[in-house]
């Protein structure tokens, strides 16, 4: 059984972190959890980093007391968790766990689940035009293969009318029926 760690903000932020945009989930955390939490969080964090004994890992700096400390520690929190997933180590670190739920932030439909929604409508929109444009292109080679097929037509219609006039222009009067046969050509 994988080994748990009991954070309500490293479990939220575990479970929303493909979920929610960086900059959406930074700023719910910020704006729900203490700054007493957030420093906890961070130690914590970096302590199970720290024990997976990696060769090298961006370990974030000691943030000294300022107004701006907790989004700062927000932001490395986020840098580790982005760390965490890129090098394929969530298998390795524990699972986050809340011992209490109200704890855990929620999250507004408009800031999360609701926007993946859109996202996901839209594409279908872009499929759903790039499928019309598919539709319409075939109709435009219909229409180009029956204007091209007209102008054919046309053309063996004109060929046939010059065919004609030459035959109205020639003075048949002098030649016998066989000779009239060898001169109507039909090749122009």
């Amino acid at each position: 059984m994988a080994e748990l760690c009991v954070s309500e903000l490293l479990c939220f932020m575990s479970c929303k972190f493909s979920k929610i945009i960086g900059k959406q989930l930074k700023s719910i955390v910020f704006d729900f959890y203490t700054s007493e939490e957030i420093s906890t969080a961070k130690e914590q964090l970096i302590n199970i980093v720290d024990k997976l004994e990696l060769s090298k890992w961006p370990r974030p700096a000691r943030r000294n007391n300022s107004d701006n400390k907790s989004r700062l520690e927000v932001d490395d929190l986020y840098s580790m968790m982005t760390f965490i997933d890129e090098n394929s180590l969530n298998a390795k670190v524990p699972v986050f766990v809340a011992r209490n739920v109200d704890k855990l932030s929620s999250v507004k439909m408009e800031e999360g689940e609701l926007r993946m929604l859109m996202n996901k409508l839209d594409k279908l929109d872009v499929t759903e035009k790039l499928s019309h444009l598919d539709k319409l292109s075939e109709l435009n080679k219909l229409d180009e293969l029956k204007k091209l097929s007209k102008l054919e037509e046309l053309s063996r219609l004109d060929g046939l009318s010059k065919i004609m006039d030459k035959l109205i222009s020639l003075d048949f009067s002098n030649l016998s029926k066989i000779d009239k046969l060898d001169a109507f050509n039909f090749e122009q």
